[in-house]
């Protein structure tokens, strides 16, 4: 889309539909509303590069809003996963200290008691005993969902730095992984 600027002076002579996009005190930088050419008074023109610098700058930090919102997703995410290990689905907690607790009880090879709650009943989390067996897949399936997580984040992180609009950096969500890669 072509832009255009007009001297302020000259605002009252102007009709049409169009976009004001910056306006500096001397001159009022438009879009037109259609893909038209722009007739006298307007000015065929870029924007001032003060306002390109400003508006990189906007864009700049609200990248930096959308990788710590994505960042804070994944942590949120990553506060539990779901394992099959005995039989049917359970929810983990799988904050850091969950972690530790667990690949404790992974190394030390034994059975044990580990904290978990029927998906059905999330909040009613009870210690329950564990072969070895289910340790490790319990274990392995805290790993896999977590290195998928962080693996969704990165991508959306990545995708972040192709987008060159606020509106595009602000309607990007954690759903869009999907289409991200696909596309």
């Amino acid at each position: 889309m072509n832009t255009y600027k007009l001297p302020t002076s000259k605002i009252t002579e102007v009709q049409g539909e169009y976009k004001t996009i910056y306006n500096n005190g001397t001159f009022v930088y438009v879009e037109p509303k259609e893909d038209i050419e722009l007739k006298e008074p307007f000015i065929k023109e870029e924007l001032p590069k003060e306002y390109q610098d400003k508006l990189r700058e906007i864009l700049d930090y609200e990248k930096v809003r959308k990788t710590l919102e994505l960042n804070n997703a994944c942590d949120k995410l990553l506060q539990s996963f779901e394992s099959n290990a005995l039989g049917e689905s359970y929810i983990y907690d799988g904050k850091q200290e969950d972690q530790i607790n667990l690949m404790g009880l992974v190394l030390a090879n034994i059975d044990g008691f580990f904290r978990c709650a029927k998906k059905t009943t999330p909040h009613d989390k009870q210690n329950i005993p564990h072969t070895k067996a289910q340790i490790k897949q319990v274990y392995s399936d805290g790993l896999a969902y977590k290195s998928q997580m962080i693996y969704i984040c990165g991508v959306l992180k990545e995708h972040l730095k192709s987008l060159s609009t606020i509106e595009e950096i602000k309607a990007l969500k954690w759903e869009d992984y999907q289409n991200i890669i696909k596309g």
